[in-house]
């Protein structure tokens, strides 16, 4: 029975240990938010916004102290995954990409060498 009591008493003190912090879970409740946005100006062709979006998300992710990422468990898991899946999306739209913004510039001919003066 003393135990029993001893292992529960373990138990609830592994279990506070492994509960996330309530400013981290603040800050991965932000980067959730951010990442809906993002997808959302996807949705309306609004690539430019969605990047900026995207990058915002991507600083709160990172900003989550280490200790408090596994505390944070599949919600974490799942945030980093819509991370992954937007970037794979703003890397194929052709707004973002300055190599496919539009058609090249014409090349600028050759100059002429100015006739030799006697």
């Amino acid at each position: 029975r003393a135990g029993a009591a001893a292992d529960a008493i373990l138990q609830r003190e592994a279990d506070a240990r492994l509960r996330p912090d309530p400013e981290a879970e603040n800050t991965l409740a932000e980067a959730e938010i951010l990442l809906l946005e993002a997808q959302t100006y996807l949705d309306q062709k609004q690539p430019l916004k969605a990047g900026e979006t995207f990058v915002a998300a991507s600083a709160k992710l990172q900003g989550i102290p280490v200790e408090q990422r596994k505390p944070l468990g599949k919600r974490l898991v799942a945030a980093n995954a819509k991370l992954t899946g937007l970037s794979r999306l703003l890397l194929d739209e052709p707004k973002l990409d300055p190599g496919r913004a539009g058609p090249a510039a014409p090349p600028v001919p050759p100059a002429t060498p100015a006739p030799a003066k006697p």
